[in-house]
């Protein structure tokens, strides 16, 4: 039987590039692959981001 491996969620303050997390836990997906985090940009921007392309690089900043 084969386990998947969570790695524990980021704390609040927790920085990916211009990615700020300001929400303790991740916000709840309708795929649970799928965890979101809220997250603010440098420029001011709120939203939320999928935790995976930010822990990846693949999300470093937001298109505004």
């Amino acid at each position: 039987m084969s386990r998947s491996r969570t790695l524990p969620d980021p704390p609040v303050g927790t920085r990916y590039g211009s990615w700020t997390v300001t929400v303790p836990a991740p916000s709840p997906a309708t795929r649970p692959h799928e965890r979101r985090i809220t997250c603010r940009c440098s420029c001011g921007v709120v939203t939320r981001v999928n935790l995976a392309s930010l822990r990846s690089g693949d999300s470093t900043l937001c298109q505004g």
